[in-house]
């Protein structure tokens, strides 16, 4: 019974290069995490880039209110072990994103490549997202 219910989340984690977009732009930089399915690259030239990685979705974090530095949003059960996961792989590293997309808050949706890894399938695969 086990092996049925993996074997289509199996193919969907191997499949996902295959249904993804075709990236619109690639950004290369050193990151800084924000939470556990989006991050912040700078590029060389200093550009700050907010991306969200494509496909998957992570616990939140508790969310501090920026003036007055108090927590204004609760973070979701595991959302602290999520963004240590994404910081672990990439925290202050240079990686390349791969944006398919833009979403409603601006952020680059990307697929997210340290090397050869693909940084997204991880966080699914380790069951961080």
């Amino acid at each position: 019974m086990k092996s049925m219910m993996l074997a289509p989340l199996l193919f969907l984690m191997l499949a996902l290069p295959a249904f993804a977009k075709e990236p619109i732009r690639t950004i290369q930089g050193l990151t800084k995490v924000s939470d556990g399915d989006t991050i912040q690259i700078v590029d060389q030239l200093g550009t700050r880039v907010k991306v969200r990685l494509y496909g998957i979705d992570a616990p939140e974090t508790e969310k501090r209110n920026r003036k007055t530095g108090l927590f204004s949003k609760p973070g979701q059960p595991y959302g602290e072990e999520a963004f240590g996961a994404l910081k672990r792989k990439v925290g202050a590293q240079r990686v390349r994103a791969e944006v398919v997309d833009i979403d409603r808050y601006r952020r680059a949706v990307s697929v997210v490549w340290l090397g050869k890894r693909n940084i997204n399938q991880e966080m699914v695969r380790e069951g961080a997202a």
